[in-house]
Formats: structure tokens, sequence, C-alpha cells
């Protein structure tokens, strides 16, 4: 695959809309298992940056159907 096609915005799909809405929500619910249950601190802040790392992630490789 061409490196351009990850700077180019694409239209998505309805499933992969749906499947990106579904991962944020689920993204949404598990941060806020991390802010009540990991005391405020430098791991729970990197906590939270670790997910946000997996949601981009994620969001890319439902974007581009898994290819690299």
């Amino acid at each position: 695959m061409d490196h351009k096609a990850y700077f180019t915005p694409e239209k998505l799909q309805a499933d992969q809309e749906d499947n990106i809405k579904l991962m944020r929500l689920a993204a949404i619910d598990f941060g806020n298992a991390i802010r009540d249950c990991v005391p405020p601190s430098a791991d729970q802040r990197d906590c939270i940056r670790k997910l946000r790392e997996i949601v981009y992630v994620g969001e890319a490789a439902i974007t581009h159907r898994g290819d690299p």
C-alpha cells in the first residue's frame, strides 16, 4: 500500500463507522474504569495514553481494512 493512503481521508463504509463507534464506546468504559480504579498518578495517565493509542491504531486498522 502506498503511504499516501494513510494521509488521505477516506469515506468510511457503514460497517467501519459502526465498528469505530463500538470501539470508542468500549474505550470510554475502560477509561472510566481506569479513572475509578487506578489512583491518580503517572501510571494512571500512562494507562489513558496507551488506551488512546490503542483506539488510534484500531481506527487505522478499520479504516484501511487491516492493510499495512
